[in-house]
């Protein structure tokens, strides 16, 4: 009997159709591996929030102008924000701008407020990028930023200027990895938040120049590649605070140049806060308080902003009629009235449409649009003279004085006095006191004319004005000088390096220094020096410094800030003058930190130029008048 057996094949872990328990774990942890990335791939891309403020911001210049000290948060995970993206933009801005001033006006730019009146991410990171951005430009003093529905606290002191922000259209398009993006930005900016076309100006008035700007920016750009959530519109709001800052700086540095902008001011110049009234028509208009606080020679500054509910004629008479019964003084008007000015004692308030002065096309006047109600509470007739008074007793600088020239009239024999002791180095200062001397010292009054039109043709290449030329006529002088004699520049004191020479002058960051550098043919050349200081983180101490040529009809000027004022090794600046002599300026940093000796040396060329003498440097800028 035959017997059939089958060995048994024993089991083979390694076979073909199954697995070792190490390559398991190292297939699980894999696929735990990609999970993981994938979730952390999503995550980055669509989760984190992007960097926005979380309320107020405040930047404030240390006082020695090495930094800034921020308080406020900001949203920030640096760790999960990154953008591989390239931005193309095409950018079209309409700006408009007026102003009213006075003589002694100053622009007022220590202080600044951003308010964003648009709530969604992309505003929030526009605002951002804006108050960032002017921060590194080191101009200010304080910077603030205000959220969507934030304001100042009431009663607190009101910054200088007032910035808005708004978002009237945006649209987005294409697909992931290539957007498009399209919208308008609306910028304003003014010395108190909104301002009417409709000025006045009192004796009590600050010295303080009135502007209102506002800006209309066409944004159009195409973003290609790829950001997660987390840099969500970086790029575009960089892109338009760019211009944002662009436009703002540009209306600012040309007021700053043409008629100056304030310094330090005593605290007597800054009175103390008084509440507004409460308006029952406030509630009534259902208005909305936008800044409410004490400002410079104002115990009280308020603005209201009415919705845009009611005609613009309607919201006046409310608000006219309301005033009649509380005893102001309301001027008669008409039915269609877009504007009222009211006064109570120094007490004015005012009623204005927003962008009133300015024509639409396709507009219609009857529709209702913002309104905005203005109070002012000025210093007292009484006041400003007691504070004037308490100047003179304590010592005040001539810059703070010239800024209420308008006055002078009130204190006549302490202008004289002061002046007498302290020579006037400003043009309006001389001219103001040739009108004192018109009718009892012709002379002096003429020998004051010159000096007046001189400072104004070096320090601001300016002709005469047509108040110099009247008052020369009635003074019977044939025509101001568009050159200055020998013996006006040495009678004004300006340092004299006409030839090869050495001259030491003490000058303040922002004050300016002129030195005479001689005359050549019909030409008479000067050199202007100003340290000037910038705030902020990466802080400069650097000098500006411009040629300018004097010539009858008309000047030229180079223009350059460069150097590092306090570095007393080098020069801190140096050119060439005439083709030939070579000029440089050393610099030797005071104690004060804002104090400079300035060495200013003139040399004629050796035989032969010694090998690498540095070459002038290039300006950056010249005007030709």
């Amino acid at each position: 009997m035959n017997a059939h057996t089958t060995d048994a094949m024993p089991s083979d872990e390694s076979g073909p159709h199954d697995m070792s328990t190490g390559r398991r774990i190292a297939l699980v942890v894999l696929l735990i591996v990609v999970a993981l990335s994938v979730s952390l791939g999503a995550y980055a891309m669509f989760g984190p929030n992007p960097r926005v403020p979380e309320g107020v911001l405040t930047a404030t210049a240390d006082e020695d102008g090495d930094g800034y000290r921020q308080e406020g948060d900001i949203s920030d995970d640096p760790s999960l924000v990154a953008t591989a993206t390239k931005l193309e933009s095409n950018i079209r801005t309409n700006s408009s701008s007026s102003t009213a001033s006075s003589s002694g006006d100053r622009l007022f730019d220590r202080t600044l407020a951003i308010y964003n009146l648009g709530d969604d991410l992309l505003m929030k990171r526009v605002g951002l990028a804006v108050f960032e951005q002017l921060r590194d430009e080191g101009r200010f003093d304080q910077i603030r930023y205000l959220p969507a529905g934030e304001h100042l606290p009431w009663g607190e002191r009101l910054p200088d200027f007032f910035v808005t922000l708004d978002n009237t259209s945006w649209e987005e398009g294409g697909l992931p990895g290539s957007k498009t993006f399209e919208g308008e930005f609306v910028v304003t900016a003014c010395d108190r938040f909104r301002r009417s076309s409709h000025g006045y100006h009192t004796s009590t008035s600050p010295p303080q120049l009135q502007l209102r700007f506002k800006a209309e920016i066409d944004y159009t750009a195409k973003q290609t590649g790829v950001e997660t959530s987390g840099a969500r519109y970086q790029a575009v709001s960089r892109d338009v605070a760019k211009e944002v800052v662009k436009q703002l700086t540009a209306v600012l540095d040309k007021q700053k140049e043409k008629i100056g902008s304030v310094g330090d001011l005593p605290d007597v110049l800054y009175p103390e806060y008084v509440a507004p009234p409460e308006f029952d028509v406030v509630e009534e208009l259902d208005a909305e308080k936008l800044i409410d606080g004490p400002a410079f020679m104002r115990h009280c500054l308020a603005m209201w902003e009415v919705p845009a509910k009611r005609p613009a004629n309607e919201v006046v008479e409310i608000v006219r009629e309301a005033l009649a019964n509380d005893e102001w003084k309301v001027p008669e008007g008409g039915p269609d009235d877009e504007y009222l000015r009211a006064t109570k004692d120094s007490k004015v308030l005012v009623v204005f449409r927003q962008d009133d002065g300015r024509f639409v096309a396709g507009e219609d006047a009857d529709t209702p649009k913002p309104m905005f109600i203005a109070y002012v509470h000025a210093m007292s007739h009484d006041d400003l003279q007691g504070a004037l008074e308490q100047l003179f007793d304590e010592g005040v600088d001539e810059s703070v004085l010239v800024m209420f020239q308008n006055a002078w009239h009130l204190n006549r024999d302490q202008i004289v006095k002061y002046f007498e002791e302290h020579p006037p180095t400003h043009p309006d200062a001389w001219l103001q006191l040739a009108y004192f001397y018109k009718r009892d010292d012709p002379e002096a009054a003429r020998d004051a004319l010159l000096r007046a039109n001189a400072l104004q043709r070096v320090l601001h290449q300016e002709n005469a004005s047509s108040r110099m030329k009247s008052l020369a006529e009635d003074l019977g002088m044939e025509e101001l000088p568009q050159r200055l004699s020998h013996e006006m520049i040495q009678t004004l004191g300006f340092e004299d390096l006409s030839e090869p020479g050495e001259v030491e002058v003490l000058v303040r960051a922002g004050e300016l220094k002129a030195i005479w550098l001689g005359d050549h043919d019909d030409e008479q050349r000067w050199m202007l020096l100003t340290p000037v200081h910038k705030k902020g983180e990466g802080h400069t101490r650097s000098l500006r410094a411009q040629m300018i040529t004097l010539r009858n009809g008309g000047w030229s000027r180079s223009d350059g800030t460069s150097g590092d004022l306090t570095n007393s090794e080098f020069p801190v600046h140096q050119r060439r003058v005439e083709g030939k002599d070579s000029v440089k300026v050393f610099s030797e940093p005071q104690e004060d930190g804002r104090t400079y000796l300035l060495r200013i040396e003139r040399t004629a060329p050796e035989e032969k130029e010694a090998p690498g003498e540095p070459e002038e440097p290039e300006t950056q800028g010249e005007t030709v008048i």
